[in-house]
Order: C-alpha cells, then sequence, then structure tokens
C-alpha cells in the first residue's frame, strides 16, 4: 500500500473510496461482490486519462449532486472556492487529456539497420547508417519543435 509520496507508480495501480460518512463507520459487506459503500478502480500509466476519468466521472458528478444539508457546517464562501477550483481543475484535466490525445508521431528506423544499431561495441558503424540515424534524428528534433511551438 502506498500513498504515492514515497514509492511512484510503476504500472497499474488500485484506488478505492468509501462514500459513507466516516462517523457512521458502517461495517463494509465482505459478502456481497458489490458493495455500493465502497468505490475501486485502476489507475494505469496512463495517469491522466485515469485521473480525468476519477475526477469528471466519479467526483464531479458527487460533488455537483451534493444538497445543502450535505455541505453541513461548512461556510458559503469556502463551499464557492472549493466547488470553482475543483469545476477549473476538472475542465483543466479535460483540456490535458486532449492535447495528450493530439500525439506526435515520429517515424522509425528501418530494420535493415537492426543488426548495426545493436553491435554496440565495434563502434563501427556503416557511414550510410549514419547518415540516415541523422536524418532521423533531425526529422524528429523538427517535428517535436513544431509540436511544441503550435502548443499553447
Amino acid at each position: 500500500m502506498s500513498d504515492g509520496e514515497k514509492v511512484k507508480l510503476k504500472g497499474k495501480g488500485l484506488y478505492f473510496v468509501r462514500t459513507t460518512e466516516p462517523d457512521s463507520m458502517k461495517d463494509i459487506s465482505k459478502a456481497a461482490g458489490n458493495d455500493n459503500d465502497v468505490l475501486f478502480g485502476e489507475v494505469s500509466q496512463h495517469t491522466v486519462t485515469s485521473l480525468n476519468t476519477v475526477i469528471n466521472q466519479v467526483y464531479k458528478p458527487l460533488v455537483d449532486g451534493l444538497q445543502i444539508e450535505d455541505w453541513d457546517k461548512c461556510p458559503d464562501e469556502q463551499k464557492a472556492e472549493f466547488s470553482s477550483v475543483f469545476d477549473k481543475f476538472a475542465s483543466e484535466l479535460r483540456e490535458a487529456l486532449k492535447s495528450l490525445t493530439q500525439n506526435i508521431t515520429l517515424d522509425a528506423y528501418d530494420r535493415k539497420w537492426e543488426n548495426e544499431a545493436k553491435n554496440q561495441h565495434s563502434g563501427k558503424y556503416p557511414p550510410e547508417m549514419l547518415v540516415e540515424f541523422q536524418r532521423i534524428f533531425n526529422t524528429w528534433s523538427e517535428t517535436i519543435s513544431d509540436a511544441l511551438d503550435k502548443a499553447d
């Protein structure tokens, strides 16, 4: 178990959210296959996608559906500030996800150079391979630079 502070996610992770009031401390049914008192999901290497799903499809509907009495003793200005910041975060997360889906594609090197590229010990590479790799590198640099220039 980790909160992610000291041990970073290296593959997939799970999250659990208890939806019942902490004061009630109602026991969670271990016998049932599905207990609505606990929400859970997976966080994968696609963390922004997972976070967007959790925030915009789980928490945002829950927060938007809160009734006045659900806020209990929370002052109105804190409620308004929380709602404003939460909405802004949810919106920025959706925008971040959009920018990630507009990926750039970088050309791979020709597979005919596979053996030569792996032969790192000799230090002797065919000059045509080096010229080709330099061309690919320059193309990558240009493509990435163009994408960054067009990004917000």
